[in-house]
């Protein structure tokens, strides 16, 4: 291992400390775990060979994951079970949801206690035809027993066949909630714990034999109990024990190719949209060969707006683009082809007219990009306006999203700020008249889903949210008892704010509440 540490002596160089910039970002797949958990996620069950090839002990089981509060909760039971003495869960996207370069984050907080061991990480999407290391696996957070530590791991196949791994560790409080990432381009791979790198690996040109990370990967979140790493002792007096996961997220760049651009039941059928070789196929998870049907849900109650470009080939529907997706709907907004629409899941089409994406809706036509503008003309044609059957518009906004510590407020009154459950700190009590503001940069002006995470122990109390002054106000929300002051739940509305740097304001109605973060996120 000192031998293939050497590859990355430059890497590791240039591991200092430093906050991730995210600008550049844009937002191409999420499950935020608010009622429920996306379809995209497949569960395993079992204990695998040889206990997941880690002699783990527990029996993986659908039921032992579930949604509480906005969060996703894996719990790791003492319970006797398909002949083992433990149940937890193990969820993955293979097959539903892949990806090739980019930002992949969750944020999480941990159980501590000898033999549990859970994991945010990722696999080699090809694994079922290479095997294990040869497909890769990128380990973002995995942490054992009752250490202060996490770990981050790259594990490959060395270019001699051999087992070959890279890792690095951060101290934090593995108790608490924090954001765990990883940023990934063709060149390295960093590691961070709340926007602060602690590893990167060299991957220039497959280095070392790391050709494996210049494919598409999945995602996967488990809770293991006992295995090589965390040992064979388990402390049965901290069971049951929970895995928390606020949210599971996934931003490129543009220009990033991802394997699965989108997923969805057509006919009650899975079905995705596959990015390969510059177009996007529907077809079957498994599959390559793409459908040709056309039989597309329409889905009431999508509002009008945003980007919009009116269909010729299909009079009174336009091509819309929501929160990276395009969307194909009725011009009052009423119905949309929800499915069928979303040509192209990630931002960011390129210049280039070799880069173009069938319309399946619109059987041998192909939505184009040019000079910021979207054409779709019929294949085999090189009349790229003359043949356009769409009118073309503004060129389309990117997915936008931002997360607001409460404590981070720049101004406020009678407002304190405390220890919070959830990792970090809160700001209680915030009673009729009291008052925050935080500063904000909008990247345009549109409608926005603004959530909050609350806690209360009474009944009646409201929030306002205002431009910072007070003037103007841009809505109200209730805010429900939780029945506790640390027990936390998401509530959101959707807003019109103004595009730029500006101050928006949170102020108290009634009640007596307490808030955790904010977050505002473009709808259209």
């Amino acid at each position: 291992m000192k031998k293939l540490r050497n590859l990355w002596a430059l890497a590791a160089g240039l591991m200092v400390a430093q906050v991730s910039a995210a600008a550049d970002w844009q937002l191409v797949w999420q499950d935020e775990f608010e009622g429920s958990i996306s379809p995209d996620w497949v569960f395993e069950t079992g204990n695998g060979a040889g206990g997941w090839g880690n002699n783990e002990l527990e029996y993986y089981r659908r039921e032992n994951a579930g949604v509480e509060n906005g969060n996703l909760v894996i719990t790791a039971k003492r319970e006797d079970f398909g002949g083992f003495h433990y149940t937890s869960s193990r969820m993955k996207t293979q097959g539903k949801q892949s990806f090739k370069y980019g930002r992949i984050e969750a944020r999480v907080k941990v159980p501590l206690g000898a033999g549990l061991w859970p994991a945010f990480w990722t696999l080699g999407s090809n694994i079922t035809r290479v095997g294990w290391p040869s497909s890769g696996e990128l380990d973002i957070l995995e942490h054992v027993n009752t250490e202060d530590k996490i770990y981050g791991t790259a594990h490959w196949s060395a270019p001699d066949g051999s087992y070959a791994s890279y890792g690095g560790n951060t101290t934090t409080t593995p108790q608490d909630y924090h954001v765990y990432s990883i940023e990934w381009d063709p060149a390295f791979i960093r590691w961070f714990v709340d926007g602060v790198q602690y590893h990167v690996i060299d991957i220039t040109d497959g280095v070392g034999g790391t050709d494996e990370f210049h494919n598409d990967f999945f995602l996967l979140l488990n809770l293991a109990v006992g295995g090589n790493w965390p040992g064979f002792t388990i402390d049965e007096t901290k069971l049951p024990a929970k895995m928390y996961v606020d949210y599971v997220r996934v931003y490129q760049k543009p220009g990033n190719e991802s394997g699965m651009l989108g997923t969805w039941a057509l006919d009650n059928t899975s079905k995705v949209i596959r990015h390969k070789d510059g177009h996007a196929q529907l077809d079957k998870p498994t599959k390559v060969k793409p459908y040709q049907d056309g039989n597309w849900t329409m889905i009431p109650g999508l509002a009008g707006a945003g980007v919009s470009f009116q269909s010729q080939n299909l009079p009174g529907q336009y091509l819309r683009q929501r929160n990276g997706e395009l969307l194909l709907e009725a011009d009052d907004g009423s119905q949309a082809f929800k499915n069928a629409a979303t040509f192209y899941k990630r931002p960011g089409l390129t210049d280039e007219w070799a880069k173009s994406f069938e319309a399946f809706s619109l059987p041998g036509q192909y939505i184009r990009q040019q000079d910021g503008l979207l054409y779709v003309k019929k294949a085999g044609t090189d009349a790229a306006k003359k043949a356009s059957t769409f009118m073309a518009g503004l060129p389309l906004a990117a997915a936008y999203a931002t997360t607001v510590e409460a404590e981070t407020h720049e101004f406020g009154s009678g407002v304190v700020d405390e220890a919070c459950s959830e990792g970090g700190q809160d700001v209680s009590s915030i009673d009729a008249a009291d008052w925050m503001a935080w500063k904000i940069n909008l990247p345009s002006a549109g409608v926005y889903k603004v959530e909050y995470r609350v806690a209360s122990t009474a009944d009646g109390g409201k929030l306002q949210l205002e431009k910072g002054g007070g003037n103007p106000v841009y809505g109200q929300l209730d805010v429900p008892n939780t029945h506790g002051a640390q027990t936390w739940t998401t509530i959101s509305h959707s807003v019109s704010l103004d595009a730029g740097e500006q101050y928006i304001g949170l102020k108290g109605l009634s009640g007596s509440w307490s808030l955790n973060w904010l977050k505002i996120s473009r709808k259209y």
